[in-house]
Formats: C-alpha cells, structure tokens, sequence
C-alpha cells in the first residue's frame, strides 16, 4: 500500500522530465496530505508500527513499476486521436501478452496448468475483467479528461476504498483510524484535484 502511494509522486515527475509540467503548491500539499492518510491507515494509527514494517525483493520489484506507470500515465496524453479507447486497449493487452507469454510458457513447463476451481476461476475473471479491462478503461479515459498529475492523486483513494471493502466483505471491525486515514485521504485528493482559483496559480 505504501509503495502504491509513490505512484502519484512519480507521475508528477515523470510529467516534469517528459512534458516540463510542473506541479502547483496546491498539488504537492494535496499529495502530502493524502498519504499521511494512507500511513494511518498502514499503521493503524500508531506511528510505532511503521518502525516494524519490512521490505523484500517483491517490494523492490513493485517500486520499480511505479516510473513504468508513471511514464505510461504521461505519454497516455500522445495516443494517436484515431486510436479510440477500446482498440488502445487492445493493442497493449495485445503486447503485454506477447511479452508474457515466454515465461508462461517456462512456467507451465515447469509446473503443468490445471483447471481452476470455482474460486479460481471468479478470480481470473474479476482480475481479466474488473481490474485489467475496465480499469485500464477508465484510468485511462480519466488521464485523458484531467490529465496524469490530477489522475495520479486518486491512486490515494486506493487504501480507503481497500478499507471499506475489507469491512463489508472481510467483516473487518471499523475503527477510529480508519475514519481518520479515509477523512485525511479526501482532504488531500479535493486539496490536489480542486480547481485554480485564478490565473497566477500556477
């Protein structure tokens, strides 16, 4: 969760290097406020907790996606106009599996593919659907109409949304730190996402 929270951090550099667009004072303190939310949520209200937090290589692996996804976020704005959004879609489902596909290939060598149960199968689906198809979609859609560094702020929303659906499907108890963190997470995103009041700011 923690890691997912840089992502709007890198989108705003990634907007700089690439686009020299640079962020406003009220996106950065958006930015900061909003994952002070996130690290509420992460510890639980008690700043001691993040002291006890321990990263492996898979997190390292996931903190070098976030400037891919940064990346991918800014250059979404030079997507050729005859390209809707369906057929963009496509067309890097389409390469993504190309890539994919060698080392699934290793991977059922080395262990051959089964069907999967009912479970399973519900899963693949959400994932190919739910998280893949339609997320791509509307982020997508979503950069297009606000831009990368106004998008990127709503990964944020990530850990609140995380937590509400933990409470009504994982019958988690609700608890004062988590009104907190979502309370705190909304203030950084309407901070961040508002709009200029006025010309000279930037």
């Amino acid at each position: 969760m923690l890691i997912n929270a840089s992502a709007p951090a890198f989108i705003v550099v990634c907007s700089w290097i690439v686009d020299r667009e640079r962020a406003g004072w009220r996106q950065i303190a958006g930015m900061l406020v909003s994952f002070l939310g996130v690290l509420i949520i992460v510890c639980e209200g008690d700043a001691a907790r993040l002291a006890q937090l321990e990263f492996h290589r898979g997190d390292a692996l996931i903190l070098l996606a976030m400037p891919v996804w940064g990346i991918y976020s800014v250059l979404l704005k030079r997507r050729p106009l005859e390209l809707g959004g369906l057929e963009f879609l496509f067309v890097i489902s389409a390469a993504g599996t190309l890539m994919l596909a060698p080392a699934a290939a290793a991977l059922a060598l080395h262990q051959p593919p089964r069907w999967p149960g009912e479970a399973a199968a519900l899963g693949v689906l959400y994932m190919g659907v739910g998280a893949s198809v339609l997320a791509f979609f509307f982020w997508n859609r979503g950069v297009a109409v606000v831009g990368a560094n106004a998008a990127g702020f709503t990964i944020h929303l990530l850990p609140a949304f995380g937590t509400l659906l933990a409470i009504l499907v994982l019958g988690e108890a609700f608890a004062l730190f988590h009104a907190a963190g979502i309370a705190t997470i909304l203030a950084g995103v309407l901070l961040a996402t508002r709009a200029k009041p006025g010309p000279d700011v930037k």
